[in-house]
């Protein structure tokens, strides 16, 4: 059932601390937010100051079925994935004034899944726009809305993490961890018997994420070589987060 077809902005009133400071040597980013939960260390902490904004809605714009959460460029223009009206996958960029920038379908071109986009772009430092689809495919656009590159991967993708390299992370659900070059080359994959459904974290050169057959791994970044992998309770494990203050991996 389709229930989000609009776009909303909202100010929101939020009182934000910075006991806890973002370590600068892996998320440095001139995008005030670049990716799903803010950084390569899933902090979910933006440099912002919001507690004077009194959480009034500023504009909304029309869309089709919205279905990740929406990532924003340092030139204010907002990107967000979905489904078009059609029925096939869409990626719009929005202007801060709640104009659409460009919006650009995304069709089927195998037989298996749907190219929806559910999960958040991600935004490199050069401007490029990346973002998977349940079909299984990586894709790269410029600012403009043109399409760099695309790779197929197999599965679904699900939420993209990039280091301060410009290497682009991603989990399938055919199982496997991949990293990709910003030149849309694979770097390395990682495989198991279980689908990696989450956004991976990256801190210190590890890339962190669980699996539905309820291991949590730590991968090597530089080589996809496994670290460590961690039996959890549960039968499968959310995307990780990093907090300067207990120095620990949590997942949600």
């Amino acid at each position: 059932m389709r229930i989000y077809v609009t776009l909303l902005v909202v100010v929101t009133m939020l009182s934000v601390s910075f006991a806890e400071t973002i370590e600068k040597d892996e998320n440095v980013s001139s995008h005030p937010w670049p990716m799903y939960c803010h950084d390569a260390q899933h902090t979910g902490r933006s440099e912002y100051d919001t507690s004077v904004n009194e959480g009034k809605i500023i504009w909304k714009v029309k869309t089709g079925v919205i279905k990740g959460s929406p990532v924003i460029a340092n030139d204010g223009t907002i990107y967000v994935g979905g489904e078009s009206n059609k029925g096939n996958g869409a990626i719009y960029a929005i202007n801060p004034n709640g104009t659409v920038k460009w919006a650009r379908e995304i069709f089927n071109e195998t037989k298996y899944g749907v190219p929806w986009i559910e999960a958040s772009p991600a935004i490199g430092e050069d401007g490029t726009i990346y973002v998977g689809t349940w079909e299984g495919y990586l894709y790269a656009f410029t600012p403009d809305g043109k399409e760099k590159w695309k790779i197929r991967l197999g599965g679904w993708i699900e939420d993209i993490t990039i280091d301060s390299n410009g290497t682009i992370y991603t989990g399938s659900s055919g199982g496997k961890f991949f990293a990709i070059l910003p030149n849309g080359t694979l770097k390395w994959v990682y495989s198991t018997d279980a689908a990696f459904t989450w956004s991976p974290a990256i801190k210190n050169g590890v890339l962190y994420g669980g699996a539905i057959n309820g291991y949590f791994y730590a991968i090597h970044t530089n080589n996809g070589s496994l670290k460590w992998k961690y039996r959890a309770r549960e039968s499968r494990v959310g995307s990780p987060l990093n907090r300067r203050k207990w120095n620990n991996i949590f997942c949600n």
